[in-house]
Formats: structure tokens, sequence, C-alpha cells
């Protein structure tokens, strides 16, 4: 008896937090919307977006990994690193060009580069563990200035290529 009471309890609870965190999210996101408005973050994210998906071609696989001299056994793990920036940043992988600026990269993420996220979106892209000390450090140069995609891939690639074996 005590244990059903126990559980029954346990489910209101879990109703009422539902409840209140679907109240918040739907009295903030009008907030954060307008914030973005005001502040010109959301114009700048839709003309980024623009730029990058919209304005110039799509740069297919092949194409990529030409443009950054991959070998043909680390082009895999280029391709994921792309798919999982695109992923990340809310763009499709063939929008992501090697010149292309990490600062604007950065800007396509509402909180700016989360490396934890992307750490484990490799791993779920790759199918291998990744140790977080291993990539942070090529990641590091990423936050320092003017770091092309390219650049970026390379140092990941470089990082993964001792983890993968």
């Amino acid at each position: 008896m005590a244990s059903r009471l126990r559980n029954a309890s346990l489910s209101v609870l879990l109703v009422v937090l539902a409840i209140v965190f679907g109240l918040i999210y739907v009295i903030l996101m009008p907030l954060i919307s307008l914030f973005e408005e005001v502040s010109g973050n959301g114009r700048r994210y839709r003309r980024l977006r623009a730029r990058m998906v919209d304005e110039r071609p799509p740069l297919p696989d092949p194409d990529f990994l030409r443009a950054v001299a991959a070998d043909e056994a680390d082009a895999p793990l280029w391709l994921g690193v792309r798919s999982c920036l695109g992923e990340y940043c809310g763009v499709p992988p063939e929008a992501l060009h090697p010149g292309d600026a990490m600062a604007e990269i950065w800007w396509m993420h509402w909180d700016g580069p989360d490396f934890l996220d992307l750490v484990f979106r490799l791993e779920r892209k790759l199918g291998v563990k990744i140790p977080y000390g291993d990539l942070e450090p090529a990641w590091r140069e990423t936050l320092k200035g003017n770091q092309e995609f390219g650049e970026f891939a390379g140092l990941t690639v470089k990082a993964l290529r001792r983890i993968t074996g």
C-alpha cells in the first residue's frame, strides 16, 4: 500500500513538474525571441544562415575532401566533423566550406561553442569513445581568432586519428 502511494505521489510530482517547465518554456521563449530581435542576434543569425545556405552553392563531400586535401583513410573523420558541426549549427553539412570563419560558425548556434556537445555528437557519429582532453587543446585555438573551418576540422581530424588509430 505504501509503495503504491509513493508511486502515485511520484507520478503526480512528475506531472506537476512537466506542467511548470512547460509554462516556463511558453513564457520564456517569446521573451528570448524578443531579446534576439532587439539585440540584433536574430537578424545576424538569419543573415549568416542565408549567406551559407541560400546564397552560395552547397559544397558536395567529394569537393570538400579535395579542398582540404584529405587522404582516403581520414575521409570519414573529415566528413564526421563537418556533419556534426553542421548539425550543431542547424545547417546542412554541405553549407560548411573550408574557408568559413569559425567565429561566424559559432554564431550560428545560439549559445556559441559547446565543445562537450560536439564531442558527444562525434562519438555517436564515429562510434568511438573520445576523451574530451584529447580534442580540447585543438579546439581552444578556434577561440583565439581568425581560424577557418578547414583548420578547425584539420586539427580535430589530427586528434581523432590518434584516438581511432
